[in-house]
């Protein structure tokens, strides 16, 4: 019976997932804020080669660089360039433990030269840095 006993304990013990989760923590906000911003003085300054940097490979392997490159330029020369921004909507949830992870999603009223826009990040920790898995820009 004790043998049956630590057999399910160690069982139990094997198979435990030991994680703590917050959501919408004020500290993840900036986090993702600040490369929502980065990003945005980057693109301001016409450097995408580091504004690129920022941006995780599995988004570039679903809209490559060069398509990515024209849809910031066709922003630029629909919209104008950004006057600044507002942040309306976002939403984080960080997992640490044996299985971490970390997404983050910030909406941005973007006001431009020519004509506003509306802009949404998806975010996700990879290794230390967070990066940009999505952007969708409605003009």
């Amino acid at each position: 019976m004790k043998k049956c006993f630590l057999i399910s304990l160690n069982l139990f013990l094997v198979s435990c997932n030991f994680n703590s989760t917050n959501q919408n923590r004020e500290e993840d906000k900036k986090d993702a804020e600040q490369v929502a911003q980065d990003f945005y003085t980057l693109i301001n300054k016409k450097n995408k080669e580091n504004a690129f940097k920022l941006i995780s490979k599995s988004l570039f392997k679903v809209t490559p660089k060069e398509k990515f490159g024209q849809i910031l330029n066709e922003s630029s020369i629909e919209c104008g360039n950004i006057k600044n921004d507002s942040l309306i909507y976002w939403q984080t949830l960080v997992i640490k433990g044996s299985n971490p992870k970390s997404e983050y999603v910030l909406i941005y009223n973007v006001k431009r030269d020519i004509k506003n826009t509306q802009e949404k990040f998806t975010l996700h920790k990879e290794g230390d840095s967070i990066k940009i898995v999505g952007y969708d820009i409605r003009f």
